[in-house]
């Protein structure tokens, strides 16, 4: 898979994680074994929806898609940072470790498709026009000479 499609396949991931933040905390403080969090939760949410709003608006650009990532990444550490003041009163220590293990997993492919993305260069602002290509076969101009089958004389030879 390409940088770029990893990085849109994330941007996707953070706008269903937003949404169910945002509209069902419920289910997802039970699976913590937390209550009394639904602000916090949807707030989260908001900045999931930012974060993939930025990546999947930034189109095929490398370096507006670093910038999403990072964004996540640093969304990713504050989710890390909850998760572990949640230790203390859980009520659900498994589901909290599954829970913490999925947002590692997830910050580890952030961190490493923010970091290929952010050293490569940006090559979308540069179009290859093949009008201008120095190619020998595809020189010749095609013009109604040819097709009355005049010769056509290809500049920078001599004809003979």
């Amino acid at each position: 898979m390409s940088d770029v499609k990893a990085a849109r396949a994330l941007g996707w991931f953070s706008i269903g994680l937003g949404l169910a933040e945002l509209l069902a905390p419920g289910p997802l403080q039970r699976s913590l074994g937390v209550g009394g969090h639904t602000t916090l939760l949807r707030g989260f949410g908001v900045r999931e929806l930012a974060s993939g709003a930025a990546i999947l608006g930034s189109g095929h650009n490398r370096r507006g898609l670093a910038m999403g990532l990072w964004s996540r990444v640093a969304g990713d550490l504050l989710d890390l940072a909850a998760l572990a003041a949640a230790r203390e009163e859980t009520d659900n220590p498994t589901g909290l470790a599954a829970n913490t293990a999925t947002v590692a997993l997830v910050t580890a492919a952030d961190l490493f498709y923010a970091v290929r993305l952010t050293k490569a260069p940006d090559v979308s602002k540069y179009r290859v026009s093949y009008k201008t290509r120095n190619l020998p076969a595809l020189r010749r101009p095609i013009t109604r000479d040819v097709a009355r089958g005049s010769r056509v004389v290809t500049p920078g030879r001599s004809t003979p």
